[in-house]
C-alpha cells in the first residue's frame, strides 16, 4: 500500500469536501455545516465550535479514507463503483444512526 499516497490524497480529498461543502453553503444551497455540526459535539462556543470541528473533519476524512483504502486493498481491487457502493453504505450509517 501506498501510505504517501493514502495521506497526500486523503487530505485533498477532505479539503475538497469542505471547500464544495462551504461553497453550496454560500451559495444557499444548503445551511448543513459539517465541520461546526462536529465542533458543537466539543464546545458550546460558536467560534470555537468552527476551529474544533474543522479539525475534527480533516482527522475523521483521513480516518475514512484509511478504511476506504483498507477495503479496496481487501478486494483486491479499486474502481469508481466500488467507491459508490462503499460512500452509499457510510451515507446511509451517518444519515440513520449518527444525524437522527
Amino acid at each position: 500500500m501506498n501510505w504517501s499516497g493514502w495521506v497526500l490524497w486523503g487530505f485533498v480529498a477532505t479539503v475538497m469536501l469542505t471547500t464544495i461543502s462551504s461553497a453550496t453553503q454560500g451559495l444557499g444551497l444548503t445551511r448543513m455545516n459539517i465541520p461546526y455540526m462536529l465542533g458543537t459535539i466539543f464546545t458550546p462556543n460558536r467560534d470555537r465550535a468552527r476551529l474544533y470541528g474543522f479539525f475534527a473533519h480533516l482527522g475523521f476524512g483521513w480516518v475514512f479514507s484509511l478504511i476506504y483504502v483498507l477495503i479496496f486493498e481487501a478486494v483486491g481491487a479499486a474502481g469508481w463503483w466500488r467507491g459508490l457502493i462503499i460512500g452509499g453504505v457510510h451515507a446511509f450509517f451517518v444519515l440513520t444512526v449518527l444525524m437522527s
